[in-house]
């Protein structure tokens, strides 16, 4: 579960101050799909960067993913806490051309020293309704 509370985020923009977030108060349930929806410019990626603790200076509010105060927590901490318990799959989706998808989804659970079997790569290739078997070992740019 994410819980944000009153979460604000301004920049400084010449002169003066721009409000990314202003008070931001939400909760995200475990389990559940979340669509952050606006134009460009509106702040969702800044919502996100934010959550995943990109984003620590000109921040304030509460944000706690599984009651844990990612806010307080150090950049190391941050940093720790981000590569156990957060995943991002950006819009430019920043995958290894020359690696098949298997060994895309594999590389940094094998960073961390963690095996998945075959079983539960193909659970959540199915969680996107893609048909396993057609791609998991292409080459992403196939």
């Amino acid at each position: 579960m994410i819980e944000i509370d009153n979460l604000s985020y301004i920049v400084r923009d010449g002169n003066s101050d721009r409000v990314i977030l202003d008070e931001v108060t939400t909760l995200f349930k475990r389990g559940e799909v979340t669509a952050i929806t606006g134009p460009s410019g509106s702040g969702k990626t800044s919502l996100l960067y934010t959550i995943a603790g990109f984003l620590d200076k000109n921040i304030s509010g509460k944000i706690l993913i599984d009651n844990v105060n990612v806010g307080v927590m150090k950049q190391r901490e941050r940093e720790k806490f981000r590569l156990d318990n957060i995943g991002f799959i950006y819009q430019n989706l920043n995958l290894f051309p020359f690696l098949s998808v298997r060994e895309n989804i594999l590389l940094p659970l094998k960073i961390r020293g963690i095996k998945i079997d075959d079983c539960e790569i193909e659970k959540y290739i199915n969680y996107f309704s893609l048909d396993y078997s057609k791609i998991i070992n292409k080459k992403v740019n196939q």
